[in-house]
């Protein structure tokens, strides 16, 4: 359907119930047995209908994929909805190369007449209740009787709490007139009235922009092997934990029981994977690709709430990549987001606790690092939960799938390219021409080997050029008592290590970790050690999701001392830790200046292995620099944009090829053209002032799209109005203009419209 470039596929599985759980490739769900009183009285809406269209599509606002089941009505057994055709939003679909499955979710065909049990949405909308717990397909058996056929999915199993019996899940078969009658009568009974502020939107209002795909069916059945290939390199994979913890057992019980599940699958002899706490983090939705995320009590209203301790407890599972490995002679692809979040509901429940949550994150845990179920019923990635005590254990079983998936020696050969990873991108300079700046030595770079002797604040390391590289040895860092809680990950105040560093002139710092062995997390402050202050903004954890490494970028002003933290996540044990540090803008003189003619030297273009951040332009230069048409795209992700020279009048002119140029898995999708996501450049401007940026693709020969973003390129939020196609219907280039904030940094991403093969993209920008 749409020829760009492929995103992640999402692959997930549901713990519908207790726990749900896969081991082969397929699906592998656990549902907790949900009687008719109890269906019927938390759902929305029951009817009869017949499934007339299913088509699926991916949202603008979150990316997320979903498929729309259309419905005719023929029968409403509760609820007020008339006959009119209605649309349900199910969870998970493809569309083109993209794939969101979410096992335990219902399947569909055209034409398929069903018994639908139906939930209500945040936004009004409808989908089944509790997955295909809510769904019976009609029909006639061989005898001529009516039935109603429930189908949970493939490899789901059933926990009957009554007994505590784990039962496979085989289709369930019953007589549908009986069925009807019962199901009639415990509807008139209840006699439930819809709250008139909880309205129902029988068709999803995305449905009016969102370019869909039709099919004839919805159905999910299995997906293939996955695995992480960070170990392959030595490095952990972390997860991130959402600040609230669940709120029944509260934080604190929350964290034991989350720590202990990752350790317990990061501590086996023969295996390669270590899982980490990367820390806390806000909660957020399920269904975008960002970040390794755990999150706590459903706050995003994706799950159906629980009704009498049966239900859905979690939705849990992984995004793959386009990368492959073989391992132990079975070929893998390649997972990149691990995600888990918790259903709400359940604190009265008798099974829930501490220990037994730390069961349940330990064999969903399992799910996102590629395991299922296993046939082995002593075995924690079992088809069903124990609760015999075991908390945060493997058993033998486990441990033999985790070495034959991980294994400790040897390293696999990646099949194709891996997967990017960050790396420090050197700062744009401006455009070839003549500029006058002070000669400049080399960077120096100092190497300690195996030792901290800048292990506090009061012995950091001083810096006394402007550029600067240095390698450290953390492994027998400490942390002191008055070292501070970075703002950006609480728990990231281990293995600490410190820089200090005085501005020589009002100017731009740029400081980063990159080529750090070890999940690395960089704050910056002001003041004096034991009294500092946190710089405002200042603190970074991973420049993105593909890097445990840091960067940061701030305002400096001058002869004003600046501290750097680096530290290690929540339980690091450290590593070489490298640090870089570079410094752009005038320098105050300490001196007059002498009478000479400064020194005339070409800028030349980046290259890949610069560090050092261009000098700025000064405010006296009255014209745009003169723009530079590279034969690549090297300003192809946000973390590679370039850097315009923050001067107080800017006047920025550049040019760039883009028909080499990708899409990064990262890129936003433009407001105002959501398919214009295509051979995307990137540029990147720090405002030294409160005025108006106004920036333009004037000049560039092919069809472009500006949107410009705040934020970091972890974390990007559209400006506001910023995004325009077509500056008027005479032209397809593109204009923005906005306030700016002085000391805001701001990304603009030039774009090609839909099927667009690029060209030279001409970007202007100017500060007024």
């Amino acid at each position: 359907m749409r020829a760009r470039v492929r995103r992640l596929a999402q692959v997930a599985s549901v713990a519908c119930g207790l726990i749900g759980l896969l081991r082969t490739s397929a699906a592998g769900t656990t549902f907790v047995v949900m009687d008719e009183p109890t269906l019927v009285r938390s759902s929305t809406v029951v009817l009869i209908g017949t499934i007339t269209a299913i088509e699926s599509g991916v949202t603008p606002s979150d990316g997320a994929i979903y498929t729309y089941v259309h419905v005719q009505p023929e029968r409403i057994i509760k609820g007020t909805l008339g006959l009119d055709p209605l649309v349900l939003r199910e969870p998970g679909g493809a569309v083109g190369e993209e794939r969101q499955v979410i096992f335990g979710s219902p399947e569909f065909w055209v034409g398929e007449r069903t018994l639908l049990f139906l939930s209500r949405n945040p936004d009004g909308t409808l989908q089944t209740n509790s997955l295909a717990m809510g769904k019976f397909t009609l029909g006639v058996d061989a005898a001529g009787h009516a039935t109603a056929v429930r189908d949970l999915g493939h490899g789901a199993s059933l926990f009957v709490p009554q007994t505590g019996a784990i039962v496979d899940a085989s289709r369930e078969t019953q007589r549908f007139l009986p069925m009807l009658k019962r199901v009639q009568q415990l509807a008139r009974a209840e006699r439930r009235v819809r709250r008139s502020d909880d309205p129902i939107v029988s068709v999803p209002s995305e449905l009016t922009d969102t370019p869909t795909r039709f099919q004839d069916a919805f159905t999910f059945l299995s997906n293939p092997p996955a695995r992480w290939f960070q170990p392959d390199s030595g490095q952990a994979v972390g997860f991130y934990m959402d600040y609230t913890g669940d709120r029944t057992l509260g934080f604190t019980s929350t964290l034991t029981a989350i720590n202990s599940s990752l350790a317990a699958w990061s501590t086996v002899p023969t295996s390669s994977l270590v899982l980490q706490n990367f820390g806390t983090t806000a909660a957020a939705p399920f269904s975008p690709c960002d970040m390794n995320r755990i999150t706590f009590n459903d706050p995003y209203n994706e799950i159906t709430d629980p009704s009498g301790c049966s239900g859905i407890l979690a939705v849990g599972g992984y995004c793959n990549g386009g990368t492959s490995t073989v391992v132990n002679g079975t070929t893998f692809n390649q997972i990149v987001i691990g995600k888990l979040t918790f259903n709400n509901g359940w604190g009265g429940c008798w099974f829930w606790n501490q220990c037994n949550m730390a069961e349940v994150a330990t064999h969903e845990i399992g799910h996102t690092i590629g395991f299922g179920h296993t046939s082995d019923s002593t075995a924690t990635m079992a088809a069903y939960a124990h609760f015999d005590g075991r908390c945060a254990s493997l058993r033998a079983d486990d441990i033999a799938a985790l070495s034959a998936a991980y294994p400790r020696s040897g390293t696999p050969a990646p099949t194709s390219t891996p997967t990017r990873t960050a790396t420090l991108v050197p700062t744009a300079t401006p455009t070839p021409g003549i500029l006058r700046v002070a000669t400049q030595a080399p960077v120096p770079t100092a190497t300690v080997a195996g030792g901290t002797s800048n292990d506090t604040c009061d012995n950091a390391t001083v810096i006394t050029t402007s550029a600067y590289s240095a390698t450290l040895n953390t492994t027998t860092a400490t942390t002191a008592a008055t070292d501070p809680y970075p703002s950006c990950n609480y728990w990231a105040r281990n293995k600490t290590v410190w820089y200090q560093y005085t501005a020589p002139g009002n100017g731009t710092i740029v400081a980063d970790t990159q080529g750090s062995t070890y999940d690395t997390v960089l704050s910056v402050y002001t003041g004096s050690c034991g009294a500092l202050s946190p710089v405002t903004g200042v603190c970074n954890d991973n420049t993105s999701y593909l890097t445990v490494q840091s960067k940061v970028s701030f305002t400096a002003v001058a002869g004003r001392t600046y501290y750097f933290m680096i530290s290690a996540s929540y339980y690091g044990t450290g590593g070489t830790a490298t640090f870089h540090l570079a410094f752009s803008g005038p320098t105050q003189p300490s001196a007059p200046t002498p009478a000479n003619t400064p020194t005339q030297i070409t800028v030349p273009s980046p290259t890949p292995t610069a560090r050092a951040v261009a000098p700025t332009a000064t405010a006296t230069t009255p014209r745009a620099p003169t723009p530079t048409t590279a034969s690549g795209a090297a300003s192809d992700t946000c973390l590679n944009a370039v850097v315009i020279p923050t001067s107080t009048n800017a006047a920025f002119t550049a040019s760039m090829n883009t028909i080499t140029a990708t899409t990064a898995s990262t890129d936003p999708y433009p407001s105002c053209n959501y398919w214009a996501r295509t051979k995307t450049v990137w540029y990147q401007y720090t405002a030294p002032r409160n005025g108006t940026i106004v920036a333009d693709t004037f000049g560039s020969n092919y069809d472009t799209v500006l949107s410009a973003y705040s934020g970091s390129c972890s974390y990007l939020f559209p400006v506001t109005g910023a995004c325009s196609d077509n500056a008027s219907y005479l032209t397809a280039q593109s204009k923005v203009s906005f306030a700016a904030v002085a000391g805001r940094t701001y990304y603009f991403m030039v774009s090609a419209t839909y099927f667009g093969t690029g060209g030279t993209a001409t970007f202007h920008l100017s500060l007024i």
